[in-house]
């Protein structure tokens, strides 16, 4: 879940903290390694929050984790209730705002950092509005999102910029991407 400030570390500790609940790691973010930000709580015997700072997007989300599908759905319905992050509509339309070329692209990253996990029409729709984008940059931003949740359907628009982009290094990245997809078993679309 992406929440609405840049760095919502202290809203985020004070509701870990009127909820008891213990901190198991505190990981400082290093901009110069590209180490995020993080903080995980466990919340119960079988569940744990995560808090992360995306320096990229520049965003920060939270995340929950668990072994019982559950009681992670139902924790996140009680965050989603207390923390108000965005809905993914939300940021759907922040893409569609959007009119800057960064703007666009910082958009772009918000949503598939908020967007579900499994395919979704609409996310598609915006992502691809920033693979085909004409300014380098945008489309720099988009590639590096179609990572977060990395969708056999990226793979058609990823190959156009590995092959066809008038820039070198992102024709090198969105090359890069697809190999990362191979490794992980993303399927061909």
């Amino acid at each position: 879940m992406v929440l609405r400030e840049p760095s919502a570390e202290q809203d985020v500790w004070r509701f870990a903290e009127s909820n008891s609940w213990l901190l198991i790691s505190d990981q400082p973010g290093d901009v110069e390694t590209g180490q995020r930000r993080q903080l995980v709580w466990e919340t119960g015997p079988e569940a744990q929050v995560t808090y992360a700072e995306d320096d990229t997007s520049p965003t920060c989300y939270i995340t929950v984790s668990g072994t019982s599908a559950d009681m992670t759905s139902s924790m996140g319905l009680w965050l989603e209730a207390e923390l108000r992050p965005w809905r993914v509509k939300d940021l759907c339309r922040l893409v569609d705002v959007a009119k800057d070329p960064v703007r666009i692209g910082v958009a772009v990253l918000r949503l598939a950092l908020g967007g579900p996990y499994e395919y979704d029409e609409e996310v598609f729709q915006r992502m691809s509005r920033g693979l085909t984008h004409g300014d380098g940059r945008t489309r720099d931003m988009a590639i590096w999102a179609t990572t977060y949740s990395p969708w056999p359907q990226y793979r058609t628009l990823l190959r156009s910029i590995a092959e066809h982009d008038p820039e070198p290094d992102l024709r090198e990245r969105a090359q890069f991407t697809l190999d990362s997809y191979d490794a992980v078993g993303v399927p061909e679309s």
